[in-house]
Formats: structure tokens, sequence, C-alpha cells
């Protein structure tokens, strides 16, 4: 597997275009740290 390098700051990758209650970017700064390091993550739940 190859890395994948951006400059994109995390924050604008996380931004969703509508918000909504509930929701866990207000929370990323709190969850990340929480997180072992990873290459890759995908969420299992998108909501609905």
């Amino acid at each position: 597997m190859s890395m994948i390098a951006t400059t994109t700051p995390l924050k604008a990758l996380m931004k969703p275009p509508l918000t909504y209650y509930g929701g866990k970017q207000h929370m990323i700064k709190h969850i990340l740290p929480l997180m072992p390091a990873h290459q890759l993550y995908c969420e299992p739940f998108v909501g609905g």
C-alpha cells in the first residue's frame, strides 16, 4: 500500500456540506486522540 500525502487541512476534509445535531464534526478534536494510528479509516455508519 502506498502513502498518500495531502496539503489539505484535516478540518477542511472533515467539513460536511450540511451540519446537523448529533454530527461528530464538532467532536473531532476529542475523538481523534483516542484513535490508534492508522493509514485508512472508513466510517461504518454514515447516518440517515
